[in-house]
């Protein structure tokens, strides 16, 4: 891939994100309830997040296990589809040694599926605010800019809790912090009525 996919994506998700809210506040307006909207955004994040990667998945002849024999945990940055054992923990059968019992109560979910499944429960409950934000009263003119202006603060926040930086800080950082958070209370403060 080109140096410069990452920006292409990138991009597109500011495309989709950056019209979502609009979106949402159409629909609700169009279907008078946001319950209607929620299940709709739900069909989509089905057929795009699970039927397509489905189907390419199984045309790469994936494997489908998201269950690992306790004690292992695939290698974490390989994209092989298998599961591959971290050379840095004991194996789980060595030669000679009887095999392991494979039994449900053996087997445990491994974190990557753990952090799946909540980047899913947390885009999904992120949809569903936004959704309610507009059926409050919220406009796109207004929420939109304070979700997006904020959660890049969010995400350095938590980014930082669980990877901490190994250097300090640059106070220019703290600077922007302070852009962004006046920024967002600008946009409140002086939204288009």
């Amino acid at each position: 891939m080109s140096t410069w996919t990452w920006l292409i994506f990138a991009l597109g998700t500011v495309c989709c994100w950056g019209a979502y809210g609009t979106a949402v506040h159409t629909s609700n307006a169009l279907l008078g309830n946001p319950l209607k909207t929620a299940l709709l955004v739900g069909i989509a994040y089905f057929f795009i997040a699970v039927l397509v990667p489905g189907l390419i998945l199984k045309s790469k002849g994936a494997d489908w296990s998201f269950i690992n024999p306790a004690g292992s945990e695939p290698v974490a940055g390989k994209e092989t589809g298998k599961a591959e054992q971290d050379s840095s923990k004991p194996a789980l059968q060595e030669e000679g040694e009887a095999k392991q019992d494979s039994s449900p109560s053996k087997f445990i979910f491994p974190r990557g599926t753990w952090f799946g499944l909540l980047t899913g429960t947390l885009g999904a409950l992120g949809a569903i605010c936004v959704i309610y934000s507009m059926k409050s009263g919220g406009s796109p003119l207004y929420v939109m800019p304070i979700i997006f202006g904020c959660a890049p603060l969010v995400n350095v926040i938590v980014s930082s809790v669980a990877h901490p930086p190994e250097k300090a800080i640059n106070p220019v950082f703290w600077l922007g912090v302070l852009v962004l958070a006046s920024g967002a209370g600008m946009v409140l403060y002086f939204q288009p009525k």
